[in-house]
């Protein structure tokens, strides 16, 4: 399963500070493995203590595949969703950095949802 966080390092030394949060996507078995995961795994990418992770708005593929406002969103597209305006789907397209993938068997699948996301359509 795909969990997908927004996360950021409260270290004074996480080279990226210039980012105002990283969205994340992660394989883990269940909610509590990709906490871990993303704890774990940022801290080593980072190199930063784990404590000083911080993240939120976990969601399962599940969760974010299913949400109120995605219904017109085309497949895996919809997990990159990240607000909405105008009646129009605002998506992280990596105007502010990209997304960190974090995945092993998912990887290909999602690269292709993100390099083929609308890019005439509202930033996030």
């Amino acid at each position: 399963m795909i969990y997908r966080a927004l996360a950021v390092s409260t270290s004074p030394t996480w080279a990226d500070r210039d980012c105002v949060e990283r969205r994340v996507f992660i394989e883990a078995e269940n909610r509590d493995g990709a906490r871990l995961g993303i704890r774990e795994v940022l801290a080593k990418l980072w190199d930063v203590d784990a404590d000083s992770i911080e993240f939120w708005n976990l969601e399962s593929e599940f969760e974010l595949n299913h949400g109120a406002f995605v219904e017109n969103v085309a497949g895996d597209h919809r997990l990159f969703v990240a607000g909405w305006a105008d009646g129009k789907p605002s998506f992280d397209d990596g105007t502010y950095g990209h997304p960190l993938f974090l995945l092993s068997t998912q990887l290909d699948r999602m690269m292709s949802a993100y390099l083929t996301l609308p890019r005439n359509a509202q930033k996030g």
